[in-house]
């Protein structure tokens, strides 16, 4: 017998017997839930429940007597997973959540004195924390916003997500598995679904751009928004785009990426990787990808440009609709690779691909490619920075003009001086 414990609102509005299945779903919130029959006397103050199943609790605290950190600790020394079957990794509760009046932050895993927690939070500013509300507490939108219904089952059903990886012990070789709950952060659950809430709204031809810090979760924010790009149907029930293509310029962190898109797959074969390590022909390997009904392919900046050439002689991919995630384009800006990324980014190029009218990048003057949608002053890695000339000053530190190869003048002074010479100017 197969039993159905959940109905997700589904990506179209054809069958009307899912929706009403969606409908069924029932959200409640139970507070001072005694969860141990080693310790009847403890109790969680919220846990949250699907159609009788705990999903989520919630330890509330005060900031006129209690901060967010005594919520931390009270699950870090007295919520023990041990034996507690509401704690165990990915069998009842699947996050936990401190809350407070001005912060809130959260774990999927309880592991006593080494649990860790991350914060869940809007970001003041340039900064951590939240921004002050004059209707109420700071941290209102986690009751307003992220338990709203809707935005709660759809994290739930397009967000979380158990990830497998394998750790290797660089002295002894031996090869471990670790499974970890994904859980978004609000900036990735906030980025992702207004992104695809506009998607769905306007369509193709669109873009967008996505600033990360370092640490941010940039990887599983493209994995979540791949997929979501690709299930995405309009109001009308029409699909938004024929294939997502991932585009990657980290060769190194390539693989990372592509086992994040991987493991997000609900579904065999809706995804297809393009890599180096593939053999044959990567034109064969990408036309069979996009004909073949794919609906994620992976590729590097050095593959892309072979992409859109095929997409512009292929008959059969002719009319399709394309989503292009460009995983850090700003760091890759030199040779024809960026240059054909940067036409299709180009606010002037065509809505599905450059054709007509097409944007031609430019060089700066420090060789770098320049382009609309790229900050001028995006970091590079070393690797790829472009040489300069050697510039040379005078003896009050100011740089100075180079008329010729043996002589150069001051930009201050305006007088004489040689290359690399200690006199004074």
């Amino acid at each position: 017998m197969k039993l159905r414990m959940a109905q997700f609102r589904p990506a179209t509005s054809i069958n009307p017997d899912t929706l009403a299945a969606y409908a069924k779903m029932r959200l409640r919130v139970m507070r001072q839930v005694h969860y141990s029959a080693k310790h009847p006397h403890k109790a969680l103050d919220l846990v949250l429940f699907i159609n009788g199943i705990p999903v989520a609790t919630v330890e509330l605290k005060t900031d006129f007597t209690q901060p967010l950190a005594n919520a931390t600790k009270q699950y870090q020394f007295d919520r023990n997973p041990a034996g507690e079957p509401l704690f165990a990794l990915g069998q009842r509760a699947l996050v936990h959540f401190a809350v407070s009046n001005s912060e809130v932050a959260m774990t999927t895993r309880l592991a006593g004195a080494k649990t860790r927690f991350l914060p869940f939070n809007r970001g003041s500013g340039q900064g951590s924390g939240n921004p002050l509300n004059p209707d109420g507490s700071a941290a209102s939108y986690f009751w307003e916003e992220t338990l709203q219904r809707d935005n709660w089952l759809r994290i739930l059903g397009s967000f979380m997500h158990t990830q497998v990886e394998t750790e290797v012990d660089h002295d002894t070789g031996a090869k471990t598995l670790q499974k970890k709950i994904l859980f978004p952060r609000y900036h990735q659950w906030r980025a992702v679904t207004r992104l695809v809430e506009h998607a769905r709204a306007h369509g193709q031809g669109q873009r967008y751009l996505i600033q990360h810090s370092a640490g941010s979760g940039k990887t599983n924010s493209i994995a979540w928004l791949a997929h979501q790009l690709s299930q995405l149907h309009d109001q009308d029930n029409a699909k938004v785009f024929d294939t997502v293509v991932v585009v990657t310029d980290r060769t190194v962190l390539d693989k990372q990426l592509q086992d994040a898109i991987a493991q997000f797959e609900h579904h065999r074969g809706v995804v297809r990787s393009i890599t180096r390590a593939d053999g044959g022909s990567k034109s064969a390997e990408l036309a069979a990808a996009l004909t073949g009904g794919k609906q994620i392919v992976i590729v590097t900046i050095q593959t892309f440009e072979a992409l859109i050439t095929l997409i512009n002689t292929s008959k059969e991919l002719s009319g399709r609709r394309f989503a292009v995630i460009a995983d850090e384009a700003h760091s890759s800006q030199t040779g024809s690779t960026a240059g054909a990324l940067a036409k299709v980014l180009s606010p002037t190029s065509s809505p599905r691909w450059p054709t007509a009218r097409r944007w031609t990048p430019r060089r700066t003057s420090s060789g770098r490619w320049k382009s609309p949608l790229m900050p001028r002053t995006s970091p590079t890695s070393p690797s790829r920075q472009p040489r300069r000339r050697r510039r040379s000053s005078c003896s009050d530190g100011f740089p100075t003009a180079a008329p010729s190869r043996s002589r150069s003048t001051c930009i201050r002074c305006s007088r004489p001086s040689r290359r690399g010479s200690s006199s004074m100017c």
